[in-house]
């Protein structure tokens, strides 16, 4: 399974449409996908792990403004472009996102706990 793709029907998420609709959803959130309209979600230890390499960059965020800062840019303009690179990383690290099947979705969970329980 593809990055950013349904996977029911394979259509694939563009950056734009990517950053719409999922990107700024929580980790349980569903949505429908834009071809099929099945209930997709985002597949959860997979989006704790980006989570994890996207946002742990903020620890360095001081270092890569200092290092601006020391070849010749303004304080303003070292901060901005540390923030800058800080967000383009976090966007980056999250296009590796996939998406699943919503539980409401998937045939046959639970299926066979459907059967009575016979009593003593």
């Amino acid at each position: 399974m593809e990055a950013r793709t349904c996977p029911n029907c394979g259509y694939k998420y563009s950056v734009a449409e990517y950053l719409k609709k999922p990107f700024l959803k929580g980790i349980y959130s569903q949505w429908h996908c834009t071809s099929c309209r099945t209930n997709l979600t985002s597949v959860e230890k997979r989006r704790w792990y980006l989570s994890f390499i996207g946002v742990f960059p903020v620890v360095l965020t001081p270092y890569i403004a200092e290092w601006l800062l020391s070849a010749g840019f303004s304080t303003a303009i070292s901060w901005t472009g540390a923030i800058f690179i800080l967000a383009f990383w976090t966007f980056f690290i999250f296009s590796f996102e996939k998406f699943e099947l919503a539980q409401s979705n998937r045939v046959g969970i639970g299926e066979s706990s459907k059967e009575p329980i016979q009593g003593d």
